[in-house]
């Protein structure tokens, strides 16, 4: 993991654009894909209120792997970080106790984080990512039902929206607030610094842009989370 590559969006606006989103106490809300069961559900990765003209949101490819005694899925649910564990890709936590603890070891899917449950307890689990300020947030949650394997794979999407709805980091959404921009960062170039770098510019009026670059898809308000994070169906850009 010391090579673990580092990647940024940098989103660029107006001062009119920035002060009309301060004025009316917008957050900047952002959710990463992982492909795993279809059953999971995507989370609030981050959302802050730290914006500018020049902005970058900026992550790396250190994982954790956790568990929690909360099988509640459903909408709003805030996930709890029971128990959580360093992962690498191809790491499997096996799960031996009821309160979800268990040990890592390598040896699952070389693209994956898995989690075995060797328990007949319910759980939910999932994987959660380092952000630039030294701190891991879950990206998603997946049911872990008894005698079970979750296989979940970070896939390097992120979605990003503008919203003035309050919402807690962990929480369960399934669907955008507001219009939003689901970036691939595939392939993307790196800047001096050396982080894969995409750029997008949001106006308030008019919404996001990518300069009608392939890898940007602009997704209007109440678009289905779910599909687009979990399962990697991306509709048509709007």
């Amino acid at each position: 993991m010391s090579n673990a590559s580092k990647y940024q969006v940098v989103i660029t606006m107006q001062q009119a654009t920035a002060d009309m989103l301060n004025q009316n106490g917008f957050l900047l809300y952002g959710f990463k894909a992982v492909s795993g069961p279809p059953s999971g559900k995507p989370v609030v990765w981050f959302a802050t209120s730290d914006y500018g003209l020049n902005t970058k949101v900026q992550w790396s490819e250190f994982y954790k792997v956790f568990t929690s005694r909360n099988t509640d899925v459903d909408f709003d649910t805030q996930i709890s970080v029971d128990n959580d564990y360093p992962a690498s890709l191809s790491d499997v936590l096996t799960v031996d106790s009821p309160t979800g603890t268990g040990t890592v070891a390598d040896g699952g899917p070389e693209d994956a984080i898995s989690v075995v449950n060797a328990t007949s307890s319910p759980f939910s689990c999932g994987i959660s990512q380092l952000q630039s300020d030294g701190n891991y947030a879950p990206l998603a949650v997946f049911p872990l039902f008894g005698n079970s394997e979750d296989e979940m794979v970070p896939v390097e999407k992120v979605f990003l929206m503008f919203a003035s709805q309050t919402v807690d980091t962990g929480t369960v959404i399934e669907k955008s607030f507001s219009a939003g921009i689901l970036i691939d960062l595939t392939d993307a170039p790196q800047d001096a610094s050396g982080a894969l770098t995409r750029t997008v510019s949001f106006d308030i009026s008019t919404s996001w842009s990518d300069g009608h670059a392939t890898w940007g898809t602009v997704l209007p308000p109440n678009t289905d989370l779910v599909p687009l994070l979990i399962s990697g169906q991306v509709p048509a850009s709007v």
